[in-house]
């Protein structure tokens, strides 16, 4: 109704006694309801009752008044008529005067009541556990969820041990209550304080960052959504609130996939929120129970794959439902219905890289560039299902129409159309930045691992990863050789062995939260190479071998498509670095930073990466590294590989040996992961000590001071100083620092002065 419309309706209320029959009272107040007067409004005219019960009793059998369809706006006209209404301004100016001078301040308060008591409610709870009946029953996740400890009582009933399901808006405000009792129905606690879209609950982590979510009828259903998907799911309390709860998350949530899931029975109304929102439904199996859901298979069956499988079947509506079913065949019969058809049929398997400006395709394990134009044969398979809708028309002449028509989709210039206009169809183009982005999964030949458990998930299209490992996943497998070459390389000292491992099931992770670099050390024939390069191979796609130039101090500008192919990469490896090269620092930082990067592939758009890859160098030299702050010395973990193999003890097959052991290794490498994930590196002291060390090698101001001068109380002149320097540093084949670093390093040791000889430092002299 118009703002009009609704001070009418008003008006018309008050002129309505509200000492009315519980029958006359519900009619009255469902058409004030139709007539979208506000809940608060109401609630003051109920007031206006000498027997008044309360604002809290009065919300409850508000919660109760549901439409039936035949009372309306109309209703409160026909009621106030009897008492004498008319649309007079004399009464709105009365019904003004009487309640409606300080309508938001009277709002403001109904609100902070609400507020109040469902705080009041939430202190007499506790959180629920699995042992809570319901969620026994459900086999569900007690996260999230409440169990009432008090004396609430609702239609004489009294609520202790129900379960209590918080009922949130999408910015997370607490709006309502569901209690589902031990027995007995369930109830609300408040209603009508929100619009249904504002409530809901959701399980399984925050939509922000989600790239799938289930909306669903109720609880039960979104626990078993989530284990079985992994996928958040949004409870809407009723199919009849699906709709305006979809709406709401698809108007915050753009890019969301959204599932429908109904129960037994709700297809159809599935379907056409699917519709609404741009998203899929799932349809129940006609063999299932009448009014069963996926969660009474879960509990039933006890199998969360059958379940995971129902949901994968979700579908995107018809191509008719998506044009609408108002328009003629006619109208889908040109390039953009055939780009529609495309996505239709195939949609799922299909995405369109925006800044690389190519295709990927679902291979049933992952996602992969199009290399073999797998689109084009899709649009040829599309023509193919035009002759079939052909085929299938009970009017003759609309199947020769449709037929001249798939005859004419059948050109290049058509197919070609075809893929191209699906490219802005919703849900086919996405941001290189999406993919490989979860980091705490891994792909496999056998499917993906979580590595918070090192568990065996089914591949899944939303988890858009496009990489493999090597090694396929066993959880049974053994790698004996390995672990004896490791015992050989760090001569038995298990708690160095134990922290590789958990740097090694660190880099397995698209984390890079330990900021840090590894460098393996040794003179030569010690494993170092062996060890990088079996480890590159039971990585796969995850890992990338790169020049060690790459990261070294250099005049020549560094080009960004070296960066750009970081993108998804966990392990990059550098080795035999040069004598004397020195690392770009400030390259480092930014690489193990974390931060977002802005690269580029070659003639490609800039994008950004969120940095993934953790660094491992393998050298006989150790680079120069100038700075001395903390900022770059915390990334460094320096792994001294100091046993040298005897010649005779040299195995020259041992790669091809331990690379046989790849699936063991991988299993090696998940132990090492979990056991991050609980502790962290926890660097041993062999490895600080051997780190510390090098952080004091990269001191040359301490090494000429060493080596040249002696303390004593005296000044001297920086360019004296400094011409000694350069002496040294040329005699120890050194690369010359600048005198403006030479100064500043200088400064941070002794006193100085700049008078008018120049600067000069005190407490030093030469030798």
């Amino acid at each position: 109704m118009k703002t009009c419309d609704i001070d009418r309706a008003t008006e018309a209320l008050f002129c309505i006694p509200a000492d009315l029959s519980s029958d006359d009272w519900h009619e009255v107040v469902r058409a004030a309801i139709a007539a979208n007067i506000p809940v608060s409004v109401i609630l003051r005219w109920c007031a206006t009752d000498k027997a008044y019960p309360g604002e809290k009793n009065v919300l409850t059998r508000l919660r109760g008044i549901t439409p039936d369809g035949g009372t309306g706006p109309g209703t409160l006209f026909y009621k106030a008529g009897k008492h004498g209404y008319s649309h007079r301004r004399e009464k709105l100016t009365k019904y003004q005067k009487r309640s409606a001078e300080s309508e938001a301040p009277a709002h403001a308060q109904t609100i902070q009541n609400v507020a109040a008591r469902l705080a009041e409610i939430v202190a007499s709870c506790e959180p629920a556990t699995e042992i809570q009946p319901y969620v026994k029953r459900k086999s569900g996740l007690p996260h999230g969820t409440l169990v009432y400890r008090g004396n609430k009582e609702v239609d004489g009933r009294n609520y202790d041990g129900a379960l209590v399901v918080p009922m949130n808006d999408l910015d997370g405000q607490l709006v309502d209550l569901q209690f589902i009792p031990v027995k007995g129905k369930i109830k609300y606690f408040l209603g009508g304080i929100k619009p249904p879209q504002e409530a809901c609950h959701v399980v399984g982590g925050e939509l922000t960052h989600a790239k799938k979510a289930y909306v669903v009828e109720g609880i039960g259903h979104a626990w078993s959504a989530h284990l079985a998907t992994r996928a958040p799911a949004v409870v809407c309390f009723g199919i009849g609130r699906m709709a305006g709860v979809a709406k709401a998350v698809r108007a915050r949530y753009p890019d969301l996939v959204l599932v429908i899931v109904p129960d037994e029975g709700g297809g159809e109304k599935a379907a056409e929120i699917a519709r609404a929102v741009g998203g899929l439904y799932f349809e129940p199996p006609s063999d299932w129970p009448s009014k069963s859901d996926i969660n009474d298979m879960h509990v039933r069956t006890r199998n969360l794959r059958n379940v995971e499988c129902l949901l994968e079947s979700a579908k995107a509506p018809s191509l008719a439902e998506l044009l609408g079913e108002d328009q003629s065949q006619g109208s889908t019969l040109n390039d953009i219905g055939n780009a529609r058809r495309l996505v239709a049929h195939s949609g799922q398997d299909i995405r369109w890289l925006t800044e690389t400006k190519k295709w990927m395709i679902w291979n049933g394990q992952g996602w992969e560039m199009d290399e073999v134009d797998a689109t084009m044969m899709f649009a040829k398979e599309t023509v193919r299902l035009i002759y079939n809708e052909a085929q299938v028309q009970k009017d003759a002449d609309k199947g020769r129409q449709i037929s001249r028509w798939a005859n004419s989709s059948s050109f290049s210039s058509r197919l070609t159309a075809m893929r191209d206009l699906a490219k802005s169809e919703p849900g086919i183009a996405m941001s290189i930045s999406g993919l490989d982005s979860s980091p705490m999964l891994l792909g496999t030949p056998s499917g993906v691992i979580d590595l918070n458990t090192g568990l065996l998930i089914t591949a899944c299209r939303d988890y858009y990863i496009t990489k493999s490992t090597g090694a396929a996943y066993r959880s049974d497998a053994k790698c004996p050789m390995w672990e004896q070459f490791l015992a050989k390389c760090f001569n038995g000292n298990d708690e160095v062995i134990r922290y590789f491992q958990r740097a090694v099931g660190y880099t397995l992770t698209g984390s890079v939260r330990e900021h840090k670099l590894f460098f393996l050390y040794g003179s030569g024939a010690n494993g170092k190479s062996v060890c990088l390069e079996t480890l590159r191979h039971v990585m796969g796609d995850y890992a990338m071998h790169a020049p060690a130039d790459i990261f070294m101090q250099s005049k020549m500008e560094r080009a960004s498509n070296g960066i750009a192919r970081l993108k998804g990469a966990r392990m990059v490896t550098a080795t035999e670095v040069e004598d004397g090269q020195r690392f770009a620092e400030s390259l480092i930082k930014q690489l193990t930073g974390g931060d977002r990067i802005t690269a580029r592939f070659l003639y490609g758009e800039y994008f950004e990466i969120t940095p993934t890859a953790k660094f491992w160098f393998a050298s006989n030299h150790k680079p120069i590294i100038r700075g001395d702050d903390h900022a770059i010395w915390r990334r460094f973990d320096l792994i001294p590989f100091l046993v040298t193999i005897p010649e005779n003890e040299r195995d020259n097959e041992l790669v091809s040996k331990l690379k046989a052991e790849a699936e063991g290794i991988l299993q090696w490498a998940l132990q090492g992961a979990i056991e991050w994930n609980r502790i962290g590196l926890s660097s041993p002291s062999e490895i600080t000590i051997a780190t510390a060390q090098y952080k004091e090698e990269m001191d040359i101001i301490a090494m000429w001071l060493e080596d040249c001068c002696e303390l004593a109380n005296e000044w001297v002149l920086r360019k004296v100083l400094y011409l000694s320097f350069i002496k040294w540093s040329q005699e120890n084949d050194i690369p010359a620092m600048r005198i403006s670093d030479f100064s500043k390093k200088l400064g941070q040791r002794f006193s100085y002065n700049r008078g008018g000889s120049g600067m000069k430092f005190r407490g030093l002299r030469l030798i």
